[in-house]
């Protein structure tokens, strides 16, 4: 009843609970039913949003992927960052992760008065000590009723909007803070997305300035794509290749929870570097670093090896002979670490012992078998989902990404640990292909990562959500669109020729003229932890900014810095001037 109760006058739905066990748990019949009533007939037909979380056991390797509430591209989920922009250690990753609310230490929250509250505190003076309560709590629960009330806000400005148009509302209203996320990638569409938070934390203001505007999207089109696929898969698929003495020796390696070589790494020069507990004295610039397991963190050691500048790293084991496993710990690693057995790492420092003058080589591949699905629709991409028809008794073992025409990955699943058997029943689901073209080859990878256990596979399915589009030359524009303000098809969906930040693809969802400047300059100051100052805006490519201060406001201004725009975003930081007041101002300046 929960899921249909009131949708004539409920609009949003916050659902702070979820499953907390390893095996994909699925929504029962009658509630698969009603979640679609709530979306299909609630408030008019235009959906009722529901808010779901992301899930609360990282630490434990769970998937928001396998919760079937969660995974579902009809609700909005949400995981949860801290102050820093990170997202925090409880919280699951996955692709159907939307976006991320913000939680902390504790949640300040009202709280019901006098000895009905948790808070029973009273004074005579202030009337209000009463009224609110510190949770001391953490958890996606807490995160969650931040995003759903930022929904009602929404609504309240724009009540004509669907559940589409907010999950696109949020999309576009969205930002991160954590570039450090190693997986944070700007898709063919040219949005920035991780599995850990989505499209980052959405800014309050933002949102209701672009609900007030907003456009209805198009119709929803939903198209399934099924092909037959039989293969072996192939075991213990991750592989070291070293180069050493004019022979090639491979080596069978085991992955980390962060990054995973989906695609091969070129063989570089391999540098033993021991243990490596503290900063390396040694340049690492593209090379790859070997190192003993031993004293510190495997996250540690992979550090150190990324700050001189390596490649990626490979660490071996100190004991158990044969013995290897996942490393744990390592899912914001800057680079790509492998683990090998003991007795493969000790061959492997011989070879670098024993080189001659030419330094022994090292690379990274990734056995699996792709199935290439063909999508013949022209289509503008919202979610995608994939099913994989497979056995294997151990689903634990399964890496399973998919690539769009465009070249955009996605991690469907990943280091999940779940020793029950593969379901070929579950659908995953991405957020990770909003605004890319559907039409073209779509590449669904299964590797297995861990020995004795192996598979096989017989059909893969993918599906499509999104619209329909005329879009000949698949970049990812209406045709139409492209001839109504470029007079030709010739532009590209990461093209900015107006060079106002945003790119083509996001003007066409935006309804915004690509063709007219129209960027917004929103400039931030933040205090750092160790007392600096930073100044962030919005990056804009072609353009310098120059930084200047001032002890009043009306000036004289004094140059202080010309920054070029940055990757994301641009920033400037500084140390704090002396006592008293100091102006800031940053002016742009469109290159030559």
């Amino acid at each position: 009843d929960m899921f249909q109760y009131r949708n004539d006058r409920i609009a949003v739905q916050n659902h702070s609970w979820g499953s907390n066990t390893s095996a994909q748990l699925d929504a029962m019949v009658l509630e698969k039913e009603a979640i679609k009533r709530a979306i299909e007939e609630g408030r008019d037909g235009k959906g009722v949003v529901i808010i779901r979380g992301a899930g609360n056991y990282r630490a434990l390797g769970r998937s928001a992927a396998d919760d079937g509430y969660s995974n579902d591209p009809r609700v909005l989920t949400v995981g949860a960052v801290g102050r820093d922009g990170r997202v925090k250690s409880f919280s699951n990753m996955g692709a159907c992760v939307l976006c991320a609310g913000l939680i902390d230490k504790g949640i300040y929250s009202t709280d019901r008065m006098g000895a009905l509250g948790w808070n029973r505190d009273f004074s005579h003076d202030d009337p209000e000590v009463g009224s609110y309560h510190l949770i001391e709590y953490l958890g996606n629960s807490y995160a969650l009723p931040q995003i759903a009330g930022l929904v009602a806000l929404i609504l309240s400005v724009n009540p004509d909007l669907t559940y589409r148009d907010v999950q696109q509302v949020f999309i576009h209203a969205s930002r991160h803070f954590d570039f450090a996320d190693p997986f944070l990638q700007s898709s063919a569409a040219g949005y920035l997305f991780t599995h850990n938070t989505g499209y980052g934390v959405p800014d309050a203001a933002a949102a209701v300035r672009l609900a007030k505007r907003w456009t209805n999207v198009r119709p929803l089109v939903e198209k399934s794509y099924k092909q037959a696929f039989v293969a072996q898969l192939p075991d213990d698929g991750l592989q070291l290749q070293v180069f050493a003495n004019g022979k090639e020796n491979s080596f069978v390696a085991s992955p980390s929870d962060g990054l995973v070589p989906d695609d091969p790494i070129e063989a570089l020069p391999l540098v033993d570097v021991g243990r490596a507990t503290g900063p390396l004295e040694v340049d690492l610039t593209g090379k790859a670093a070997l190192i003993e397991r031993g004293d510190t963190f495997f996250s540690e050691k992979t550090r150190h090896a990324a700050d001189a500048g390596a490649a990626f790293a490979i660490i071996y084991n100190d004991r158990g002979g044969d013995e290897r496993y996942i490393m744990g710990g390592m899912d914001f690693s800057p680079i790509p670490a492998v683990f090998l057995s003991q007795n493969d790492g000790v061959s492997v420092r011989e070879l670098v012992k024993l080189a001659d003058d030419d330094p022994p080589k090292a690379g990274l591949s990734l056995e699996s078998s792709d199935a290439v699905v063909i999508v013949p629709d022209e289509l503008l991409c919202e979610q995608i989902g994939v099913r994989v028809n497979m056995t294997h008794p151990v689903r634990g073992d399964i890496r399973l990404t998919i690539q769009s025409p465009a070249g955009t990955r996605s991690i469907l699943q990943a280091n999940v640990l779940d020793v029950t058997a593969w379901r070929s029943d579950w659908t995953f689901w991405s957020n990770h292909f909003f605004y890319e073209q559907a039409k073209g080859k779509w590449t669904v990878a299964v590797s297995d990562l861990v020995k004795n256990f192996t598979g096989a596979l017989s059909s893969v399915e993918l599906t499509v959500r999104g619209t329909n589009v005329t879009d000949a030359d698949s970049d990812g524009l209406d045709d139409n669109w492209e001839l109504e303000y470029f007079e030709s098809l010739l532009e590209t969906a990461l093209g900015d020729p107006d060079k106002d930040g945003e790119s083509n693809a996001r003007e066409q969802a935006l309804r915004t003229n690509p063709a007219r400047f129209n960027g917004s300059f929103d400039l931030r100051y933040h205090r750092l932890a160790n007392g600096d100052l930073r100044l962030s805006w919005p990056s804009w490519r072609g353009f310098v900014f120059r930084v200047q201060s001032a002890d009043h406001v009306l000036g004289p201004w004094n140059g202080e810095a010309a920054v070029e725009s940055g990757k994301f975003q641009t920033e400037w930081d500084a140390k704090p001037g002396a006592a008293g007041v100091r102006f800031y101002r940053v002016q742009s300046e469109l290159k030559p």
